[in-house]
């Protein structure tokens, strides 16, 4: 969720349900003030003011995100994560004998994250955001859903291949 307001800018009271993240803020005050963004900066987000001034109802399709050994696209009604260690995270995780994390970042927090999500170790999590938006049940085994699975990797597959040598498991080869 997130609330803007512009006087004059914004018609009051507009919901938008199009996909956005934070990158796409800078991209969308510059295109507010009506400037250009500096020639050496890279943005990698879009400008939401096409879709916050009820001329498109999105700007983007899906969105991608990576935290620690997780990869995920999400849509507007799926989420798609992947979760792929690398051989000195395995190793790490053997000599400890322990599972790993998905970062480390998440440590302290590990108990309260299986509570919420029994599937945060599944290699492959597939989540109905219309039916399970708290990503509670992970349908990547479900054969009902293996179309949405099989579009989602896709749809990674192809985001990861714009970062040319950047291994992440069999999705990227």
């Amino acid at each position: 969720p997130c609330i803007m307001r512009w006087a004059n800018g914004i018609p009051s009271g507009q919901v938008c349900d199009g996909l956005a993240q934070n990158l796409d803020f800078a991209p969308t005050i510059f295109d507010a003030c009506g400037v250009a963004k500096p020639a050496e900066m890279v943005l990698d987000g879009k400008s939401l003011l096409p879709m916050i001034t009820g001329k498109t109802p999105a700007v983007h399709d899906e969105l991608f995100f990576e935290l620690g050994w997780t990869r995920a696209v999400c849509t507007l009604d799926m989420k798609y994560l992947a979760l792929r260690y690398p051989e000195s995270a395995l190793e790490r995780a053997r000599t400890r004998k322990r599972p790993n994390y998905h970062c480390s970042t998440l440590e302290p927090h590990q108990h309260n994250v299986l509570l919420w999500h029994p599937a945060f170790w599944e290699p492959d999590q597939l989540y109905d955001l219309t039916s399970d938006p708290d990503e509670v049940v992970n349908l990547a085994d479900d054969p009902e859903y293996a179309d949405e699975f099989a579009d989602m990797q896709e749809r990674m597959k192809k985001w990861l291949a714009t970062f040319g040598d950047h291994p992440f498991g069999e999705l990227t080869d």
